[in-house]
């Protein structure tokens, strides 16, 4: 997630609609994402998570297809 899939991981998951789920904080996700980019931290199985969840939800939940 720090090179071709960092743009489509912060669509995903800075998303109005991932965001207004409620289940997760925006100030978290970021500070994952910040800490992943600049190698503070490996949160790549965090990160692919939850991108995975939220495709999931696009696709089962809201009935739409994944952009």
């Amino acid at each position: 997630f720090r090179g071709e899939l960092n743009s489509f991981l912060r669509d995903v998951l800075l998303s109005r609609s991932f965001l207004e789920r409620g289940i997760f904080s925006r100030k978290s996700v970021e500070k994952l994402i910040e800490e992943h980019e600049t190698g503070k931290w490996d949160h790549s199985a965090r990160l692919w998570c939850l991108l995975m969840f939220e495709l999931w939800a696009i696709s089962y939940l809201d009935g739409d297809k994944p952009a």
